[in-house]
């Protein structure tokens, strides 16, 4: 299976997760808002994780 070099499944401490490189807004602002509020309106936990 092949996903978006900008989103993608991942673990995060030992919990799966979804990662999100910030870098997406630089190229689709559109995906990168909607990912944020698909987030928010499910209730899901973001965390900024600045490497």
């Amino acid at each position: 299976m092949r996903y978006s070099p900008y989103v993608g499944p991942r673990t995060y401490k030992g919990e799966k997760a979804v990662f999100v490189d910030g870098r997406l807004y630089e190229v689709e602002p559109m995906a990168y808002r909607f990912v944020l509020h698909f987030a928010q309106d499910n209730d899901l936990q973001l965390i900024q994780d600045l490497v």
